[in-house]
């Protein structure tokens, strides 16, 4: 399983959790503080499947032998935050290239030859 953009990790620990601790679960992350944090969550979680990854989800070459037995991508990307913020984003350019950066790690979800599910939330 990869989880495209996992951190905190809330979500990724639930997969680990579904999977009893069995399996792989290949957790990328951009941001350097934020991978610490996933880390460090999944440690507490006991969550010993998990694999964080401080890179772009997007650098991950589907052809790669690593990802070979990969059948499940989660990916739950930026959003405008209108639903969790009092200040969510509202300009149309930033919302363009929000939607342009979802379909491009949706559509590289696609790319990986042994997936059979993407959840995308």
């Amino acid at each position: 399983v990869i989880d495209g953009c996992a951190a905190p990790g809330n979500k990724t620990s639930h997969l680990a959790m579904l999977m009893e601790n069995r399996g792989r679960v290949l957790a990328f992350d951009m941001n350097e503080r934020r991978c610490a944090l996933l880390r460090e969550r999944m440690a507490l979680k006991g969550a010993s499947i998990v694999s964080a990854r401080h890179a772009s989800f997007l650098s991950a070459a589907p052809a790669d032998p690593e990802y070979a037995g990969v059948t499940h991508v989660l990916l739950d990307p930026s959003c405008s935050s209108s639903g969790m913020s009092l200040d969510p984003i509202t300009e149309p350019a930033a919302l363009a290239e929000l939607a342009t950066n979802q379909r491009a790690l949706l559509l590289h979800a696609m790319a990986f030859p042994g997936v059979t599910a993407i959840v995308y939330s």
